[in-house]
């Protein structure tokens, strides 16, 4: 897995927290919805995943989970000086928590955008950040309205 160059850079003065530990609770830039995953990946770092995100105009915006917790972190990789940490309980994280709810759901519903390897990380990761955000369990989005 290389990283994008196309997607959209995070800008860290807009991110919160604590020095060395950055956080990001809203889009910097608001995307044009719907929102889709287009590609879900992991590196040969031993366990960084990746998740690109496109809108409605599609422009890119890359996650990436952390390979030691799976925390969802805003950036193609915890290691670029645009990553920071998806603050638990924010706006960002519920929509892309939604999102990937979303993602997983349409599997009996309409044929995957992402391959089969892809629907199996992206429900890996998921799984362990949603245990990193306290939500163990999660109701689906269809299900909460």
């Amino acid at each position: 897995m290389t990283k994008s160059t196309h997607a959209r850079k995070w800008r860290r003065e807009d991110f919160d927290g604590v020095p060395g530990a950055p956080e990001a609770s809203t889009w910097y830039v608001e995307p044009r919805r719907p929102l889709r995953i287009t590609k879900v990946d992991i590196y040969r770092d031993g366990g960084t995943g990746t998740m690109l995100v496109r809108d409605a105009a599609d422009s890119r915006w890359t996650f990436c989970f952390d390979k030691f917790l799976g925390r969802l972190c805003v950036g193609a990789h915890t290691s670029d000086d645009d990553a920071a940490f998806v603050r638990s309980g924010s706006p960002l994280e519920t929509e892309l928590f939604d999102l990937m709810d979303q993602e997983l759901q349409q599997l009996t519903s309409q044929p995957p955008a992402l391959s089969p390897r892809g629907l199996e990380l992206l429900s890996h990761f998921h799984q362990h950040a949603l245990a990193h955000s306290g939500q163990h369990r999660r109701r689906s989005a269809s299900h909460r309205r």
